[in-house]
């Protein structure tokens, strides 16, 4: 009995000694932890905070549960917005509703980002840019509401979504005698919350545009298309980013037009080598022509026309990554048409959609 309560202590000190130990431990680690965290607070580590807690901005944001495409459009005899939406981006609804309170007095621009279609828009009474969204694709919200961060332009914003952030892309509102030529960008990281609204940084050329731009990414870096003020004058330039802020001049397409351009970045089942496709207005016709430029090697192929397809405005383009759809005002009519490929050479459509307008459109492919 006496070697037991001899062991019974034993046992009980021994316990006692390996809790004080790892409390010892915990503590100087905390400690540790703690003087290190002061000593690397900064603007790096703020910086980085406000990455993360707009990182579980995104990731809290309820899940999209509406249609895979959807295409804006101003109205043909009003400034109101409207919008339509499809499964498949062929066959279209046969409606054509309007975005409450949104209005507008030139094309809109849209994009699918943290699990809201965004649509962004010129107001009707003032350069500023407005901006609406849904996470259905048929309950809007906004309309009314501005970017925030003095934002303002004279043409159709571009949207985008790349590495984890909202960017948009346009054209200044120009002064009372000249317009505006610069582009300028601004950016968000949960879309409510805007920054920027400052003039490209571009290294190699010059960025003079005469109308707005077009914004496509594939994953690594983003692809920008203008329509070319002077010297350039009409000439389609591109320009290339990784960051959204900091561009480089790729070179002159080799393509004129009277309009914007619109731009996606796919590989169909005809290509080899992932692709740029453009699609545009001529400058001294009215046909819709579309031409590839080769990411891999850095060339670009010749235009063709999509057949059938004419258009007085600036078209717009999306993929579902095993189709390209291209959406656009007429010819003679203010009726909106589609066309599409599935292997990048072949078109198919020029098949009227619903709505009307006199502005170019903006389709999207949201998931």
């Amino acid at each position: 009995m006496k070697i037991l309560k001899l062991f019974s202590v034993f046992l009980l000190l021994t316990l006692l000694t390996f809790s004080c130990q790892q409390e010892e431990v915990v503590t100087s680690l905390t400690e540790s932890k703690g003087l290190q965290a002061a000593a690397t607070q900064g603007v790096d580590e703020i910086a980085e905070s406000i990455r993360l807690k707009e990182k579980t901005l995104v990731q809290s944001s309820p899940t999209y549960t509406g249609p895979s495409w959807i295409y804006f459009n101003k109205g043909n005899s009003s400034n109101n917005l409207y919008r339509t939406t499809s499964n498949d981006g062929i066959t279209w609804g046969t409606t054509n509703p309007q975005i409450p309170r949104a209005q507008t007095s030139e094309g809109p621009g849209a994009a699918y980002f943290n699990n809201n279609v965004f649509t962004f828009f010129r107001g009707v009474a003032s350069n500023k840019i407005y901006y609406s969204y849904s996470s259905d694709g048929s309950t809007w919200n906004g309309g009314n509401t501005e970017l925030g961060n003095g934002a303002e332009t004279s043409d159709d914003p571009a949207a985008v979504s790349f590495k984890g952030n909202l960017f948009l892309f346009y054209r200044g509102k120009g002064g009372t005698i000249y317009p505006e030529t610069r582009i300028y960008y601004s950016v968000s990281g949960d879309g409510f919350n805007w920054t920027g609204n400052v003039p490209l940084n571009v290294t190699g050329a010059g960025l003079a545009a005469r109308s707005e731009p077009a914004v496509t990414t594939d994953g690594v870096y983003l692809y920008l298309l203008i329509r070319s003020d002077v010297p350039a004058y009409n000439q389609i330039l591109l320009y290339r980013s990784a960051d959204g802020i900091n561009w480089s001049y790729i070179g002159n397409t080799g393509e004129s037009t009277d309009k914007g351009v619109a731009v996606s970045s796919v590989r169909l089942s005809d290509d080899f080598y992932p692709q740029l496709y453009m699609v545009y207005k001529g400058e001294s016709t009215n046909n819709l022509l579309v031409k590839k430029y080769n990411i891999s090697f850095g060339t670009w192929g010749s235009s063709q026309q999509i057949l059938g397809a004419k258009t007085r405005e600036r078209p717009s383009l999306a993929t579902d990554y095993s189709k390209l759809v291209v959406l656009y005002k007429g010819n003679s009519t203010d009726n909106l048409f589609r066309s599409y490929t599935t292997n990048g050479n072949t078109w198919t459509g020029n098949n009227q959609v619903a709505g009307q307008t006199n502005r170019g459109p903006a389709v999207l492919f949201t998931r």
